[in-house]
């Protein structure tokens, strides 16, 4: 017998994501103040950190979803689906 096939509506992501923001906002700014980084260099930080990491998300979101695929696949009768697995 399998296992139940469970699918996470979390709103933890988001959650997890809108404090990443935050701490960068927090520590991007004691850094600029201390003089330990140029505004410049924080920007452009901020700007490859905006594309690198919903980019990274997306990709894990996507395999997530794939494996759960799969899962519900196996579990239907043959005449209705089929995994094909190299």
């Amino acid at each position: 017998m399998r296992n139940k096939i469970t699918i996470n509506e979390s709103a933890v992501p988001a959650a997890v994501a809108s404090a990443g923001r935050q701490i960068m906002l927090v520590v991007g700014g004691y850094l600029i103040g201390r003089g330990y980084i140029q505004a410049d260099t924080w920007a452009a930080i901020g700007t490859i950190g905006t594309i690198a990491a919903p980019f990274a998300y997306g990709q894990y979101v996507m395999w997530v979803r794939h494996r759960e695929n799969v899962e519900v696949y196996d579990a239907a009768p043959s005449s209705v689906s089929e995994v094909i697995r190299k």
